[in-house]
């Protein structure tokens, strides 16, 4: 009912198109002056104020506008959506329910950021995105029990682009949807070779994202990825951060409830650091805590990292939960975690994140370490 209001607003010749979400982009054609962006812009967001009656309620909505100009502002396409992008933020920033035209000295990503956003479209198209994966071992044994998934760019002349750069842009232009459905069914077809070479069962875990998590697809994008790779929903974990959850507490009791009925496991990511409201715990379907690195770096020296440990460890054991402590590095650190009940870690002590091949070798290794007697595979452990 939005679009088909905002459709009519516009000329013939302009382009009404929905990218994601509740997000349009409007491509009009011509030239353009202030008095044309005004008037425009407020017929837009006019289209929107009247109520929109949906069984029986009344619903208000408003928008928020954000203008790029060709070639004022940028003379190709990826760019001048960036842009646009980069004003709506600031228009939503600076109150909402209003526009913005661009400008780099008010507001929008970093030069670099822009063009790495460009790059990223192409990166797509080239197949540039890799996954790569993290052992999660079983403390007292160090047997491999899963592997957590994990995104790369490999830049054909940047090389290898860190997530903290490319992740936060593609959750904000909506390339993270397709990222991660991609993802989400690599990673469990992958696994399907793990357990070749294991011999045995894993499971895989994989991120979601907040926009993910809250596009109104991604039920459909999980059951197509269990469907395409035959897997049974219990060797697959999904890890959501705290924040991702108590934005809207309703909706996501629903989408886990829907979760947990394809036998999905669910894990907090990075436990401690966000919301940390244990209410949730009781009323979510939580499968899995992963204790965040740091509360981990400095143990065991640390009295304070120490008794956070502690407490997880002890709320998880009453409420039934695994945990995973993610970050481990030293001996002195599995030990300690191991010594209080910690079942599973991960870290760069039991195994940095690599490529599937590499991490089909640690397998083999693994398999033939439990094959030895137990003395001497305690020896090589």
């Amino acid at each position: 009912m939005a679009a088909a209001r905002l459709r009519k607003t516009l000329r013939d010749s302009d382009t009404m198109a929905r990218v994601g979400g509740d997000e349009f982009v409007a491509v009009l054609p011509g030239t353009f002056s202030d008095a044309q962006i005004k008037l425009v812009t407020g017929r837009l967001l006019a289209a929107l104020h009247s109520p929109f009656e949906i069984d029986n309620h009344t619903i208000y909505v408003s928008a928020s506008i954000g203008i790029s100009i060709y070639p004022l502002h940028a003379e190709d396409e990826v760019r001048l959506v960036a842009l646009a992008d980069a004003a709506m933020g600031r228009a939503k920033e600076t109150g909402k329910s209003r526009y913005v035209v661009y400008s780099a000295r008010q507001s929008g990503p970093p030069e670099h950021d822009i063009s790495l956003e460009a790059a990223m479209f192409q990166a797509v198209r080239e197949g540039e995105f890799l996954l790569y994966y993290q052992p999660i071992v079983d403390a007292p044994t160090r047997q491999i029990q899963g592997f957590e998934t994990l995104m790369r760019w490999k830049h054909p002349t940047l090389g290898m682009v860190p997530p903290v750069r490319f992740i936060p842009i593609a959750e904000t232009n909506g390339l993270i949807n397709l990222l991660g459905a991609w993802a989400l069914k690599a990673a469990c077809v992958q696994l399907k070779q793990f357990e070749e070479v294991a011999k045995r069962e894993l499971y895989i875990s994989v991120n979601i994202s907040p926009r993910q998590f809250r596009n109104d697809k991604f039920l459909d994008v999980l059951d197509d990825a269990l469907a395409f790779s035959s897997l049974s929903g219990e060797r697959l974990v999904l890890e959501i951060t705290e924040g991702t959850l108590m934005i809207d507490p309703v909706h996501a009791e629903t989408i886990l409830a829907k979760m947990a009925e394809r036998r999905a496991r669910i894990a907090i990511d990075d436990f401690g650091t966000g919301y940390s409201s244990l209410a949730y715990l009781k009323r979510f379907p939580i499968s899995v805590l992963k204790i965040d690195r740091a509360f981990i770096k400095d143990l065991p020296d640390s009295q304070k990292d120490g008794a956070i440990c502690n407490a997880v460890l002890d709320l998880a054991k009453h409420l039934d939960l695994s945990v995973v402590a993610e970050g481990v590095e030293t001996e002195e650190q599995m030990r300690f975690l191991d010594g209080r009940g910690c079942q599973y870690v991960q870290g760069y002590l039991t195994g940095k994140p690599m490529p599937a091949h590499v991490a089909m070798a640690a397998l083999k290794e693994n398999l033939y370490a439990e094959l030895l007697p137990s003395e001497l595979r305690a020896g090589i452990l």
